[in-house]
């Protein structure tokens, strides 16, 4: 993923969720992927601070993580435990920008649009109807609007024993993309009204089913231009 991102020279990555498989992984293993992703050492940002740089969390090369929180990375699925988790340790430190409607990001491209990107976390009610508001953009906030949900979107009914939102219930939303996680099989690009919707499922495998063992994991490649 970073090979790819570095070679399309992509202004972010995007995660939709789930970045972790539980709160609190091993120091160890933490700080071994959170080097892998961002080139940050934990154990050794002291003896970096000394150096000329400044800011030893920010490396030359670091591809800005960006995103959402998901049910995987939580205390018993309760966003308000996020701070006492390693995704809310990186978005402390800056090295995961965790989005919001009220708390976006913004990009300009290189012919002068405006990319707006915001997102809702996962909490347990995410998929009750009173809540699909969660999923919906009101206000578009720049010329292309990107909206992150870890929510069991789906575009297809997967039946009343399944909570889920249909993209069907949520395409009044302003946003020009909306990416979801939580379901790690996911589904295809879908389009509305010019607007899209997609999942392109889980970059890993959690179990040998026969839909997982067949599915080819894979990531989104987003290009925004005028034309």
């Amino acid at each position: 993923i970073l090979d790819l991102a570095k070679k399309q020279q992509v202004k972010a990555i995007l995660q939709t969720g789930d970045f972790w498989d539980t709160p609190n992984p091993p120091l160890d293993f933490a700080s071994e992927v959170i080097h892998q992703w961002t080139g940050v050492d934990v154990f050794n940002l002291l003896k970096e601070s000394d150096k000329a740089n400044p800011n030893p969390l920010i490396k030359a090369d670091y591809i800005p993580l960006i995103g959402v929180v998901g049910n995987h990375e939580l205390y018993g699925n309760n966003i308000s435990t996020l701070d006492k988790t390693i995704t809310g340790f990186m978005n402390k430190l800056g090295l995961m920008k965790i989005v919001s409607k009220s708390k976006p990001v913004y990009f300009t491209t290189e012919d002068g649009l405006k990319v707006a990107i915001t997102g809702t976390n996962y909490h347990i009610d995410i998929d009750r109807p009173e809540y699909v508001s969660d999923y919906i953009v009101n206000k578009k906030l720049g010329d292309i609007h990107i909206h992150i949900v870890h929510g069991m979107l789906s575009d297809k009914n997967m039946g009343k024993y399944i909570k889920h939102t249909l993209i069907d219930s949520i395409k009044a939303t302003k946003a020009d993309l909306t990416i979801s996680g939580h379901d790690h099989i996911g589904f295809p690009l879908t389009q509305i009204d010019n607007k899209y919707f997609i999942n392109p499922g889980s970059v890993v495998r959690l179990s040998n089913d026969l839909k997982e063992i067949n599915r080819r994991p894979k990531v989104l490649l987003i290009e925004v231009c005028k034309k």
